[in-house]
């Protein structure tokens, strides 16, 4: 009886650890990706829908180009409802939570298994989508641009498509960098190769759907898409490098203080 109750108290104490261990990581890794900066960038988020044109002016008169209209009128259908056109925040979503349960559920089991680099991926991930996010609003409340359907003048830019581009660039590289040291692909440079080619192809190839299916169904433009496109992939490849690489441009710098003097040392990865 003794001895079953120890063990008991054994296995009670290990999970207590690994809670306390988990949750750890979890504050770590939440730190390590925020910044003071990240302040100004949340309110912006939390008031978006706040902005008053009227007291900044008339709003920003952007119309489509005359090739764009006719290309919207060719192929657009309008009262149109593309697979793409759901939730914008669905996939991200189930993305962010799913991934955040997987790590700590991993850390309960097993709290050798992941680190706090592990929650840092995971919230920098939801970083690059707030990011996102904030400056599509902004815009949109912003910018004057009726839809090709006529419903509202939000139509510049694309929140879908930078939402979209923003969570499958991040989920890219997350898996560039995978392949890069997975036992299975590590040493087999044409098996890596044709791993990262195929998480491309999905992942930019679903992002290029949903912009698509924004212009058949006649909620955007095409150079509503394309700068959306191009704002969802910039800042979450900006964000990854910066905070994830190794060879990103801020960290190739680094200060080192001398006796008399402050020099400025640079890395440079040979291979």
């Amino acid at each position: 009886m003794l001895f079953f109750t120890g063990i008991v108290c054994a296995q009670n104490y290990e999970r207590y650890g690994a809670f306390q261990s988990t949750n750890i990581k979890l504050y770590e890794g939440l730190t390590e990706v925020s910044e003071w900066y990240d302040i100004p960038v949340g309110l912006a988020f939390i008031y978006r829908s706040q902005i008053n044109p009227s007291n900044i002016g008339d709003k920003i008169n952007l119309n489509p180009a005359t090739f764009e209209r006719d290309f919207s009128n060719s192929y657009g259908i309008s009262g149109n409802f593309s697979i793409g056109s759901m939730n914008k925040d669905m996939i991200p979503d189930i993305l962010f939570y799913g991934g955040l349960a997987g790590t700590y559920i991993s850390g309960l089991i097993d709290k050798n298994s992941i680190s706090d680099k592990s929650f840092k991926r995971v919230f920098l991930f939801r970083k690059s989508l707030v990011y996102t996010y904030t400056l599509t609003e902004w815009v949109k409340n912003l910018v004057k641009r009726e839809r090709p359907d006529g419903s509202n003048n939000r139509s510049f830019f694309s929140g879908h498509t930078a939402t979209t581009f923003s969570a499958m660039t991040y989920f890219f590289l997350t898996s560039r960098d995978f392949f890069e040291k997975w036992s299975v692909t590590a040493h087999n440079s044409d098996l890596r190769t044709l791993f990262q080619s195929a998480s491309f192809a999905a992942c930019f190839g679903w992002a290029s759907y949903v912009g698509y299916s924004r212009i058949k169904d006649k909620k955007h433009y095409l150079s509503d898409v394309l700068t959306g496109a191009a704002v969802g992939t910039i800042i979450s490849y900006f964000l990854y490098d910066h905070y994830l690489s190794d060879d990103s441009l801020p960290n190739m710098f680094e200060l080192m203080p001398g006796r008399e003097s402050l020099n400025l040392a640079v890395r440079v990865k040979l291979q």
